[in-house]
């Protein structure tokens, strides 16, 4: 059976926001890589030498938004993946009640008296 256009189109559309998300990801645990070992060296010249609390502040600040984009990123792919299902189910759902109406349209079709002519009014 042929899927109508709108599906396509959703399924389309819901790919490439996959791909979008996955791509972001990607780039963000490289970024995050590169943030750590700067951390990293950013915690040897505060161990060797004295740092003002803004400093200390900042890296904080720092810490937390990338967290936070992290924890949007894998947010985002459980909806993607959850969307998916959605549209899965309702495809399944479109296709079953497209298959009710076509055997309920045949059943209806063979009921139709086929020796009188139909009577137009």
């Amino acid at each position: 059976m042929a899927e109508p256009i709108g599906r396509k189109s959703i399924k389309k559309t819901l790919e490439s926001l996959k791909a979008y998300v996955s791509l972001k990801s990607d780039l963000f645990k490289v970024e995050e890589k590169c943030f750590y070992e700067m951390l990293e060296e950013i915690k040897r010249e505060i161990d060797s030498e004295e740092k003002s609390e803004s400093e200390i502040n900042f890296l904080s600040t720092v810490i937390d938004y990338s967290n936070s984009v992290s924890d949007l990123i894998r947010t985002l792919m459980l909806y993607i993946e959850a969307l998916e299902a959605y549209i899965s189910e309702l495809d399944e759902t479109f296709d079953s009640l497209l298959e009710d109406a076509k055997r309920a349209a045949e059943q209806q079709m063979q009921e139709i008296p086929r020796d009188k002519p139909p009577f137009y009014g």
